[in-house]
């Protein structure tokens, strides 16, 4: 179930570096901006895909019982979600 969510966030790491550098960045470089994360994306998705079932049907009601959890929290998605405040007080 670790593995779950790690490899699915490490391909959203990879996705997000294609958004952030490729998508909305001036400098566009091939091998740093689209072919390294999207080998990455790849790698950790063949991972993720090879893991048990039993372990993706608990990652999976993990990640429901968040989404349920978090539109208890915001009632229905009408209200943003609490924001951490990290500035120094």
């Amino acid at each position: 179930m670790l593995n779950f969510g790690a490899f699915l966030a490490f391909m959203g790491v990879n996705a997000a570096v294609v958004k952030t550098f490729y998508v909305e960045g001036r400098k566009r470089n091939l091998v740093t901006d689209i072919l390294a994360p999207v080998a990455g994306f790849l790698f950790c998705a063949a991972i993720w895909w090879s893991l048990p079932a039993l372990a993706k049907w608990i990652g999976a009601a993990w990640v429901l019982l968040g989404f349920i959890y978090l539109a208890v929290l915001t009632h229905g998605f009408r209200r943003a979600p609490a924001r951490l405040d990290f500035a120094e007080q």
